[in-house]
């Protein structure tokens, strides 16, 4: 809201409302972020939900048998939790996925944690789940600006506005290579001649792409 507060509705049997505990809600309810602290803002994934605090801390809450609060462990949590996003870092941006979590942080680095199995949609190169944020090799000299989760996907707006993808690619193309196979690293995305990306969204087995010259591209 205009005031920083948070407030979620809806579904809420693994405490991805944040609100205390699982009980559904059919109206909005105020999430409790701690003393002092507003949020700047906020994403909802399946289910689970990251929000950017107004000191750029990130705390997470939800679902998370894989690792996607970021805290270390597994086990659901129906309030904030503080994640740990690196030492003297704070958070930019944050996506969050089916059950995996990207977020850019103030170094314009990425960091991805939380499901990878099958598919490496986390882009460490491996599918292997990560319980805490794990950098992401962009590439030397390179530097994310936007990124979205998908389902089991995920893509990124480069500093040079060049467009990766990684993950689950088969038998959909969601990662847009002109391929169906499953990339475990960032993969760059053609997206035409003299053509560069403003911004990204991964969707469930799609992506969509705004382009510099306003046209927008999907696959």
């Amino acid at each position: 809201l205009n005031t920083g507060a948070v407030k979620c509705w809806g579904a809420n049997d693994a405490g991805g409302l944040g609100v205390g505990d699982e009980v559904w809600r059919p109206s909005p309810t105020n999430v409790d972020l701690g003393s002092g602290v507003t949020a700047i803002s906020v994403s909802v994934g399946g289910e689970h939900s990251c929000a950017i605090l107004n000191n750029g801390t990130l705390n997470c809450w939800g679902k998370n048998p894989s690792g996607e609060l970021g805290i270390g462990n597994v086990g659901d949590r129906s309030v904030p939790q503080t994640v740990d996003v690196g030492t003297s870092r704070t958070a930019l941006n944050v996506s969050t996925g089916e059950n995996h979590t990207c977020a850019i942080l103030d170094n314009f680095s990425l960091k991805c944690w939380g499901n990878n199995f099958g598919d490496g949609r986390l882009g460490l190169g491996n599918t292997q789940s990560q319980y805490t944020p794990v950098e992401v090799d962009l590439g030397a000299d390179t530097s994310a600006l936007f990124i979205s989760t998908g389902y089991d996907h995920t893509c990124a707006v480069l500093n040079d506005r060049s467009l990766n993808c990684w993950g689950d690619n088969n038998p959909y193309s969601a990662v847009g290579d002109g391929t169906t196979s499953i990339r475990t690293t960032p993969t760059d995305v053609g997206i035409g001649v003299n053509s560069t990306a403003l911004n990204v969204s991964a969707g469930n087995d799609f992506t969509c792409a705004v382009l510099n010259n306003g046209d927008l591209s999907c696959w």
